[in-house]
């Protein structure tokens, strides 16, 4: 389809000044952002909404021919305009998530529940739209939602290059670490022996197979449907020789091979250090998950003897960052700490 050209008055400028010409005019609300700023030769010509007092000899007041930049109306009006179409008074809620072809909403309360799920699927293209009605329940870490629209059902979402198939009615999935999901620069992984304590569907594990070239990487996880997803992510993402998926509770597991890399993606993992101190192989490194409460946001004095009340082994910590705010008064933090004595195995 043919761009639309329309006719506009405009300041022409060399090329040279053009950036702090813009940039004034844009502070000055004088320039019209619906069409496109363009070059003319050495100089470049600015689309103006009125010529206001300008007056400055070298920049030429003229008239030209520019082309029409695409009006991108948000989503959010999009599905208000498809709800008044209908017939609906309701309005889209401002936030949500999308996994793959699902959108997941904290909220839909006093709203027509179904008819705004249905044009947000109709708008954002997607099959299933779902409501949070709770937090994450027990061991299992299983999520609390209820499908308002579509069939449900798996979802392949797309993070980091890397590919998650999960059902978000079995299994959780948190949007909000995707940094964190991402391979860790300052950790080798290479030819380690890596144990994911927590593993859910790969959420680390997958990633690290895929880009740290490990030796291999131990999964355990008490969720039969977390483990199952993790099998078939490791085949879609073609990294079933490394992943050695195990049902079962990180405090029975027994590798055959000691970790030197640990992963602990679990707000409980402090109460599972001892584990740690019994299978963590030589100058092993432990990625530790855990809630913190504002005070000791940054006291590293305080999670160190926290950690020392649980740990037999001499350990050091090595980093450790907020990765978000999880309540009004506690944070998720991320600490790594490094075993610096023998492996007990």
């Amino acid at each position: 389809m043919p761009e639309k050209t329309r006719e506009s008055t405009c300041l022409k400028v060399d090329k040279t000044d053009a950036n702090s010409v813009i940039q004034k005019l844009l502070r000055d609300g004088m320039v019209d952002k619906s069409i496109r700023i363009r070059r003319d030769g050495d100089h470049i010509l600015i689309p103006l909404l009125s010529k206001g007092d300008i007056t400055d000899p070298r920049y030429p007041i003229s008239y030209d021919s520019f082309k029409e930049r695409e009006v991108v109306i948000p989503p959010q009006i999009r599905i208000n305009n498809a709800l008044k179409t209908m017939g609906i008074r309701s309005h889209a809620p401002e936030k949500w998530t999308r996994l793959g072809k699902a959108l997941i909403v904290r909220d839909l309360k006093g709203r027509s529940k179904d008819a705004v799920a249905k044009a947000m699927a109709d708008v954002l293209n997607v099959n299933s739209v779902y409501e949070i009605s709770g937090r994450i329940q027990g061991e299992m870490r299983k999520p609390v939602l209820t499908r308002v629209f579509g069939k449900g059902g798996d979802i392949v979402h797309l993070e980091n290059g890397v590919r998650y198939r999960f059902d978000p009615e079995k299994v959780m999935f948190s949007p909000g670490n995707v940094n964190e999901r991402a391979l860790n620069p300052s950790i080798d992984f290479k030819d380690k022996v890596v144990w994911d304590m927590f593993s859910g569907i790969g959420y680390f594990s997958i990633p690290i197979a895929r880009y740290g070239y490990p030796k291999l990487v131990y999964c355990t996880d008490i969720n039969p449907d977390a483990i199952e997803y993790l099998r078939k992510n490791a085949a879609i993402n073609e990294v079933e020789g490394k992943i050695v998926p195990i049902n079962l509770d990180c405090r029975k597991f027994v590798p055959q091979l000691a970790p030197n890399r640990i992963i602990m993606g679990n707000f409980d993992a402090p109460s599972y250090l001892d584990v740690v101190n019994n299978l963590a192989g030589i100058n092993a490194v432990v990625i530790i998950h855990h809630l913190v409460r504002n005070s000791e946001e940054d006291n590293l004095e305080r999670i160190n003897t926290r950690f020392g009340k649980l740990m037999s082994r001499s350990f050091r910590i090595v980093n450790h960052r907020v990765v978000k705010s999880y309540s009004p008064k506690r944070f998720h933090v991320v600490t790594t700490i490094s075993l610096d004595d023998q492996s007990p195995l």
